[in-house]
């Protein structure tokens, strides 16, 4: 089951620690991260957020608000839509990067 997201909250927040395949963080100092989402339930509907590296030298990047990334009217009839994102980093020289894959559902209101 994804992890649900209400429409319009400001108060929910994404953080992503970056780390290595030790468990230990990566300094990302001076990459840039995206993320990037889709719905099946919204084809017309994107997302692509820039994130904040809130601490770089520890690998830690945030997306604020994550609520306003879509609005009631995004979802028109529908209750809820669920998006499938991942999030590309690039390094800051030539190397792309990309997080495995993972859902949110955007819900108008939560049962």
């Amino acid at each position: 089951m994804a992890d649900e997201v209400v429409v319009g909250a400001t108060g929910k927040d994404f953080v992503l620690d970056v780390v290595d395949e030790f468990n230990q963080p990566v300094d990302i100092t001076g990459g840039t991260f995206t993320l990037l989402g889709n719905s099946e339930d919204l084809p017309g509907v994107t997302i692509t957020e820039a994130g904040t590296l809130t601490d770089p030298t520890n690998g830690v990047v945030t997306w604020v608000g994550i609520g306003d990334y879509i609005t009631t009217g995004d979802l028109a009839a529908l209750d809820r839509a669920t998006f499938t994102f991942r999030v590309k980093w690039e390094d800051g020289a030539t190397l792309v990067d990309y997080t495995p894959r993972f859902q949110w559902d955007y819900a108008a209101i939560l049962p």
